[in-house]
C-alpha cells in the first residue's frame, strides 16, 4: 500500500495501480513462503483483502504515507502531519531484515525500504519498478 501510495503522489493512474498491485500480491506471497513456510492460500480475503483494501481506500494510512512521500513531501514532514501511525513503515523494516540474506529478490520491498529508510528518490525507485520488474 505504501508502494501504491508512492506512485499515485507521483502521478500513476489506476492501471498503473492494478499492475503494481498484482505485483505486490505475487512478491508477498514469495515473502511469506520464504519466512513462513505454509499451506496457504494468498487468493483469501485476509490476505489479497486487506492488501486490496489498504492499497485502494482514501483512509489507508499506509496508502497515505506513501502519497504524501511520493508528491515530495519529506518523511519527518510526514510523521508530524499524520494523526495516526501507518505500522506499514515499521513492518517494511522488519520484513525487509528477514528477506535481506536470501538468494531471492524482492524489488517491490527493497524499493520502499530504500525510500523510507535510505533517503532514496521515489520517483527513481517506480521508475526502476517499471523498467525491470513490470515488463
Amino acid at each position: 500500500a505504501i508502494l501504491v501510495g508512492m506512485a499515485q503522489g507521483l502521478g500513476y493512474k489506476d492501471n498503473f495501480t492494478s499492475i503494481l498491485v498484482s505485483a505486490c500480491l505475487r512478491e508477498m506471497d514469495a515473502i511469506l513462503k520464504f519466512v513462513c513456510p505454509a499451506d496457504r492460500n494468498i487468493l483469501e480475503n485476509v490476505y489479497l483483502g486487506d492488501l486490496l483494501v489498504t492499497a485502494y481506500s482514501l483512509h489507508s494510512r499506509n496508502r497515505r504515507l506513501g502519497f504524501l512521500v511520493g508528491s515530495g513531501v519529506p518523511l519527518l514532514e510526514v510523521f508530524e502531519t499524520m494523526q495516526m501511525v501507518a505500522e506499514g513503515y515499521y513492518a517494511v523494516e522488519t520484513a525487509h531484515k528477514l528477506v535481506h540474506q536470501n538468494i531471492h529478490q524482492f524489488p517491490l520491498l527493497d524499493a520502499v525500504q530504500k525510500v523510507l529508510y535510505q533517503n532514496q528518490s521515489a520517483e527513481v525507485e517506480i521508475r526502476q519498478i517499471v523498467q525491470h520488474h513490470l515488463c
